[in-house]
């Protein structure tokens, strides 16, 4: 997947770098992405992100209690849709801002944070070291952007069929399945995959 925005250091297809006030040293960024890795992975984090997608699976929204999922649906709109969809991406990213904060202020502490410029400024100058540190291995170990990020711009074009991927299916009792793109495709209606990070 493609990844653009500012937390994964990287838009489109290519590692970028923000101007800021300062930058961190590698072992502060391994402290700080080792930090934040494991605050992202913990029960609290993941409970957030899991509250924040409550409701919104991309459909209607749910009806309100005491009325029917008919009458809901009619009274949305694709507009309603989009603003439930923003509005569910800046609970993600408000929580994913506030880990890195958190992660930042734990390992680096006020005196550094305040030479870098401010926690704004040491939120940037982390989210820059996926293209400072972009060939180092140790590095893109420990950031969750570096290990999952598998996209290359590739040479699909408009009515290729789709390349055959390996999917993983989240259930809602936690345990996973796999499946893969062909199996999901039917003759008798289109399959459209819309690919994106959220978290």
């Amino acid at each position: 997947m493609g990844m653009y925005h500012s937390t994964s250091g990287k838009i489109g297809y290519a590692p970028h770098s923000l101007p800021c006030a300062g930058t961190l040293t590698k072992d502060e960024a391994i402290a700080v992405l080792t930090r934040e890795d494991a605050l992202r992975a913990s029960d609290a984090i993941q409970a957030e992100y899991t509250a924040a997608l409550e409701g919104y699976r991309g459909e209607h929204p749910p009806a309100p209690p005491g009325e029917s999922s008919a009458a809901n649906t009619a009274i949305s709109s694709p507009q309603d849709d989009t603003k439930e969809m923003h509005r569910v991406l800046q609970k993600l990213a408000d929580t994913t801002t506030r880990l890195q904060e958190e992660a930042l202020t734990a390992v680096l502490g006020q005196a550094r944070l305040l030479e870098l410029g401010g926690v704004s400024e040491a939120l940037i100058a982390l989210h820059n070291t996926r293209f400072a540190w972009q060939a180092d291995p140790e590095v893109n170990q420990l950031t969750v952007y570096q290990r999952q990020d598998k996209s290359t711009h590739g040479n699909l074009s408009p009515g290729d069929p789709a390349p055959d991927t390996a999917l993983l299916r989240l259930n809602p009792d936690a345990t996973t399945d796999s499946t893969s793109v062909r199996a999901l495709e039917r003759p008798d209606r289109p399959l459209v995959l819309i690919c994106g990070s959220i978290s």
